[in-house]
């Protein structure tokens, strides 16, 4: 099982390549990696890139996602 996740969280690093003009599947992609227990670096490059390319709401939603999103994954790390 842990191959899988590791080939998965491979394939999903490959959309690092289209952060710059589409912030939100980066951003989507590091949510998935982190939540399944990966590294939390592609859900902050898509946090930025999204605050760079996004308008102020939705670049205010995608820095509370990612900071809700790496504090969790900052407990589990911590608790397990």
């Amino acid at each position: 099982m842990s191959f899988l996740l590791i080939i998965v969280s491979w394939l999903l690093w490959l959309t690092v390549f289209v952060r710059s003009r589409w912030p939100w599947i980066t951003l989507g992609t590091g949510i998935v990696i982190a939540l399944l227990g990966g590294d939390v670096v592609l859900l902050l490059i898509g946090v930025f890139h999204a605050v760079l390319r996004l308008p102020r709401r939705q670049a205010w939603i995608a820095a509370g996602l990612g900071v809700v999103v790496v504090a969790g994954s900052v407990v589990r790390t911590v608790v397990l």
